[in-house]
């Protein structure tokens, strides 16, 4: 490299701040998911029809609610073993 760094320790840096960055952006990768999809079912009117069908709000985002905490529960498990919990705050 340019800079005289090694390239496995500039690797090994790398690898070590992925936990860290990993926990912030599945979050928001979520969010932004689910948005995206009801932004989608609210613009084509499906929505509408799965209302007229007898299915409430509540039944539709059930699945969300679901996988939003089983994402909830694999990033606390990745923070506590040790990823981003390790990581020095600067």
């Amino acid at each position: 490299m340019r800079s005289g760094v090694p390239l496995d320790l500039a690797f090994t840096i790398i690898g070590l701040h992925l936990p860290a960055i990993i926990v912030l952006t599945i979050p928001i990768g979520v969010l932004l998911g689910t948005l995206l999809v009801f932004n989608r079912l609210s613009g084509d009117s499906e929505i509408i029809a799965l209302r007229t069908n007898g299915v409430s709000f509540y039944q539709i985002a059930e699945w969300h609610r679901f996988s939003s905490g089983l994402h909830q529960l694999r990033l606390l498990r990745l923070e506590r073993t040790g990823g981003a919990a390790r990581q020095p705050h600067l």
